[in-house]
C-alpha cells in the first residue's frame, strides 16, 4: 500500500485527510461550532475553505507550520475585499462603544470569537497594512483600536505598519504585550486555546501591558495627484485659507511660504503650496498629497470633503445602480451633479428635462424617475416627497414633486461604500451602453493588473460577451494571459476519454503546429495520427487589463 501511495504522490496526487480529523484540528483552536457556522467554514484540502465579507473564497491550511498558510480560491481576490470580519461588524463595534481589535489573520477572528469577542477584524496578512485601514475604522465608528501582536519580528513590524497608518488619523492605537510564555511565535489563536482562567479573555488581554510601537518609517514618497479634475477646487481652496495661502508664483508656488503641520516648529513659515500638486516642506524635504494635508490640518479627508460639499457618485454606488437595473436612474443622478443640484432639492420630471436635455431624453428622465419611485416603500423617510402640487395659476395635471436624495444615504440602503469617485465625462451620459461600459472600465483604468473577467462583469451585473464589447467600447487594452506546459505521460494517462463539444473550457491541448485540441483522449489519438510528437496543456489565466 505504501507504494501504491508514493507513486499516487509523484504523479500529481494530493494527500487529503479526512474530514473528522480536519475539524478535529478546528476543536484543539477551540473554535466553536457557532462560529464554525457564522463564517462558514468548511472542510477542504487538508484545511478550509470558507467565503470572505466581498465575496471571494479562502483556504486556509490546517497545518499552520505548511507553505502556504492561506490561499486564495476560484478566481482569486476580489478588489475590495481588504478585511475580514463577520457581517455584523459595525453593530459588534457600536455595542463596544466604539472599540475594535484588529488581529494579523482570519483564524485569530475565529479565535476571538470563540472567546466571545465579537468586534475583531484582520487585514488578511500582517506583511501590509492596507491604506485604506483609518476610512475603513472610521465609517465603521472605531475610536480606538487594539491589538496584540504576534511574538516575532513580523508581528513587531505589523504593529509599526499599523502605527504607520494610523499616524494621520484621530483612532487611538492600544497594543498589549502578549506574555513571553506562549514562546516564539506565539499569538492569541494560541493563547484562546490553552487559556484557563475564568475573566473573560478580553478582559486578561486589557490587563496585558501596553506598549507603544514606533510608526514604520515610508520607504518611498507619496504618489503625487496633479490632475485638477481628481482634486476638486473648491477643496484644494479649503486648504490654501487654513494655510494662509493667497498668491500663486507663474510656477504655481505660493509668494510666501507657509507653516508646515507635518512638524513640531510651529513658528517659522518653511513650506510652500502648490496649486495643484500640494504641500512640499523644505525642512521635512518631502512632499504632502491634499488628501494628508486636508487631515492633518483638520479639513477632513477628500472623502469626507466630497461626500459633504459635492453631489458626486462614487463608482461603488454607479455598479450598485447598474447591477440594479437602475442605469437611468443613475445616469440622471451624474446629470444633475454637473447641473450643481445638491441633496434635498425638489424637482418634477418636466424640471429634469428642462435641466438635463444635453445629455438625457425626455423617456430615460421618465423612466428614472419611475426607477425613484420603485425605492418609495424603502426610502421613504428621505428618497422622495409623495405628495402632489399644482403650479400656481395653471389649470393642469399635478405633478409628483421628488426630491433629491442623499448619496450616503443611497449608498447605505444599497449596501455599498463609497471609496473611488471616478470621474464620469459629460458626453458619457448620453448613452446607456456608454455610460455602463465607463464605469466596467473605471477599476482597470485606476488600478492596471490581471482580473478575471468575471470580477470585472459581477461588478455591474453583464454577462462576459457584453464584458468583452464594453472593453472595446471603453477602450481598454487586454493581454490575455496563458500558461503552457507539455504533457507527461502519466497526466496523457489521466484525461477523459472524451469531452462534449458544447462545454466551454479555459484549459484546451496544442500540438506542436500551434492546433488546438478538445483535452480529452480522443484528441491524443488524433494527433498520434497526424504525426504525434509533443502534446502541451494550455490554461487561459487573468487577463491583464489597462487603460488604451
Amino acid at each position: 500500500m505504501g507504494n501504491l501511495v508514493d507513486v499516487a504522490v509523484m504523479l500529481g496526487g494530493v494527500l487529503v485527510a479526512p474530514e473528522h480529523t480536519v475539524m478535529q484540528r478546528l476543536a484543539e483552536r477551540r473554535i466553536t461550532p457557532e462560529v464554525i457556522t457564522v463564517f462558514d467554514i468548511q472542510p477542504f484540502n487538508n484545511g478550509w475553505k470558507y467565503p470572505t465579507p466581498s465575496g471571494g473564497y479562502r483556504w486556509k491550511n490546517a497545518d499552520s507550520k505548511a507553505d502556504p498558510k492561506y490561499k486564495w480560491l476560484d478566481d482569486g481576490k476580489p478588489e475590495t475585499d481588504n478585511f475580514y470580519h463577520a457581517q455584523d461588524i459595525a453593530h459588534a463595534i457600536y455595542n463596544a462603544g466604539g472599540a475594535c481589535w484588529f488581529v494579523s489573520g482570519e483564524a485569530d477572528v475565529w479565535a476571538m470569537q470563540s472567546a466571545g469577542v465579537t468586534h475583531v477584524m484582520s487585514g488578511y496578512t500582517e506583511a501590509q497594512v492596507s491604506t485604506e485601514l483609518p476610512a475603513y475604522l472610521e465609517s465603521m465608528g472605531v475610536t480606538v483600536l487594539y491589538i496584540a501582536p504576534d511574538l516575532d519580528q513580523a508581528g513587531a513590524r505589523w504593529a509599526r505598519l499599523i502605527a504607520q497608518a494610523l499616524q494621520e488619523s484621530s483612532i487611538e492605537l492600544d497594543a498589549r504585550q502578549l506574555p513571553d510564555t506562549l514562546g516564539d511565535k506565539g499569538d492569541i489563536g494560541k493563547a484562546w486555546a490553552g487559556y484557563t482562567k475564568r475573566q473573560p479573555f478580553e478582559r486578561w488581554l486589557l490587563g496585558l501591558s501596553r506598549f507603544t510601537p514606533e510608526p514604520e518609517p515610508k520607504t518611498e514618497l507619496p504618489a503625487l495627484i496633479n490632475d485638477a479634475a481628481v482634486i476638486p477646487i473648491g477643496y484644494r481652496q479649503l486648504i490654501a485659507d487654513i494655510l494662509l495661502a493667497t498668491e500663486y508664483q507663474s510656477d504655481g508656488f505660493t509668494k510666501k511660504n507657509v507653516r508646515c503641520p507635518f512638524h513640531d516648529d510651529g513658528k517659522h513659515a518653511d513650506a510652500s503650496l502648490h496649486k495643484e500638486k500640494g504641500l512640499y516642506c523644505h525642512v521635512c524635504g518631502r512632499w504632502f498629497t491634499w488628501n494628508e494635508t486636508g487631515i492633518k490640518i483638520g479639513a477632513g479627508s477628500l472623502q469626507e470633503w466630497r461626500l459633504t460639499n459635492t453631489y458626486a457618485l462614487s463608482t461603488e454606488l454607479r455598479e450598485a445602480l447598474i447591477r440594479d437595473n437602475k442605469t437611468s436612474l443613475s445616469r440622471l443622478l451624474d446629470a444633475v451633479a454637473l447641473k450643481d443640484w445638491r441633496a434635498g432639492k425638489e424637482f418634477t420630471r418636466k424640471d429634469a428635462v428642462t435641466a438635463c436635455n444635453d445629455w438625457l431624453s425626455s423617456k430615460t428622465i421618465r423612466n428614472a424617475t419611475n426607477q425613484l419611485n420603485t425605492y418609495c416603500p424603502f426610502l421613504l423617510s428621505f428618497f422622495i416627497t409623495t405628495s402632489m402640487k399644482e403650479k400656481k395659476g395653471i389649470k393642469s395635471r399635478p405633478q409628483m414633486v421628488y426630491s433629491l436624495p442623499k448619496l450616503s444615504e443611497l449608498a447605505n440602503k444599497l449596501q455599498v461604500r463609497q471609496y473611488h469617485f471616478d470621474e464620469m465625462p459629460p458626453h458619457k451620459i448620453k448613452r446607456a451602453a456608454d455610460y455602463r461600459a465607463e464605469v466596467y472600465a473605471a477599476l482597470p483604468r485606476r488600478k492596471a493588473g490581471k482580473y478575471a473577467r468575471k470580477t470585472l462583469t459581477e461588478r455591474i451585473g453583464v454577462s462576459t460577451r457584453t464584458g468583452q464589447s464594453y472593453d472595446k467600447r471603453a477602450n481598454l487594452l487586454v493581454t490575455p494571459n496563458i500558461e503552457k506546459q507539455e504533457l507527461t505521460p502519466a497526466e496523457i494517462a489521466g484525461l477523459p476519454e472524451k469531452v462534449f463539444k458544447n462545454r466551454k473550457y479555459n484549459v484546451w491541448l496544442e500540438d506542436e503546429k500551434g492546433k488546438r485540441h478538445k483535452p480529452d483522449k480522443e484528441s491524443i489519438k488524433r494527433i498520434t495520427d497526424n504525426g504525434g510528437g509533443k502534446v502541451y496543456r494550455v490554461t487561459q489565466l487573468a487577463n491583464t487589463y489597462q487603460a488604451g
